[in-house]
């Protein structure tokens, strides 16, 4: 019987906490996506169709462009969500509009190499009626994966905005003791605090944790759980561009100070 929540532990030792992603959110996204994928096939078939009429019916011809056209659809079909996925950090518009998000299992951003195995077996997942292999499967497994998720180490979980609860003095004053020991500017934080609303509850208290407990850690593992942080969350702080904020506990740091200005000001209105 599948659970709604997954709790994931990352190689550096940080436990991520993560709502899955049931039939019904991950059927809206599916349409989304299959609506817009559709708009461009019928757009391409279109195009095909006009250029064969132009050059003469000819029954060889007419069955070498349903070939072409079905070859492209795939084509584009892959392109489309591993596009979407790299450059959106796991996200498709489907998965945005439906606030879903696809991780890995160990809860990193997905790679290219994941992107493609989930995306080529989206094939079968598909069959033999509008992803009923796929929706069988989820239901059947525990942690909601088609057999595209199976095969690539990856899930897909919810990503809802957050509105902070109200905090008491005494922990907004534990948050900012929490701070970063070294100063960050200003201009940083005003321009990531826009963006504050993205974070999940678990995004909070991950970056919260580390904060708290990154001088626990020794300098490499501590490097290496803040880039692996970092990299989950970067895509929801545009204003911040890596090669303006390059390093990862830097950008941990000026997000932590984000959220707790955030709160601050919430608990003043």
């Amino acid at each position: 019987m599948n659970t709604d929540q997954v709790r994931l532990e990352t190689p550096e030792h940080v436990e991520l906490e993560f709502e899955l992603a049931g039939i019904g959110s991950r059927f809206l996204a599916g349409f989304v996506d299959s609506f817009l994928q559709a708009i461009v096939i019928v757009a391409l078939g279109a195009a095909a169709g006009f250029m064969r009429w132009m050059g003469g019916v000819d029954g060889t011809r007419v069955w070498a462009g349903v070939a072409v056209v079905l070859m492209s659809a795939m084509l584009i079909i892959i392109a489309y969500y591993m596009a979407f996925e790299l450059l959106w950090g796991g996200q498709t518009p489907g998965k945005r509009a439906a606030g879903l998000v696809v991780v890995r299992d160990d809860g990193g951003p997905i790679a290219l190499n994941e992107s493609a195995i989930r995306n080529i077996l989206r094939f079968v997942d598909i069959l033999p009626i509008y992803y009923t292999v796929g929706m069988i499967s989820i239901l059947a497994t525990k942690q909601c994966k088609r057999l595209g998720d199976m095969a690539a180490g990856t899930i897909v979980v919810k990503v809802r905005e957050f509105v902070p609860e109200e905090l008491s003095r005494e922990d907004s004053e534990e948050q900012v003791e929490a701070a970063a020991p070294a100063p960050v500017a200003d201009p940083l934080v005003v321009r990531a605090k826009v963006h504050v609303p993205a974070l999940t509850p678990q995004d909070v208290d991950t970056v919260r944790r580390f904060v708290e407990r990154r001088l626990e850690l020794e300098p490499t593992s501590r490097a290496a759980v803040a880039t692996r942080i970092a990299e989950g969350l970067r895509h929801k702080f545009p204003a911040l561009s890596p090669a303006e904020v390059p390093d990862a506990e830097v950008f941990l740091n000026v997000v932590h100070q984000a959220y707790t200005a955030y709160a601050r000001e919430r608990m003043g209105q």
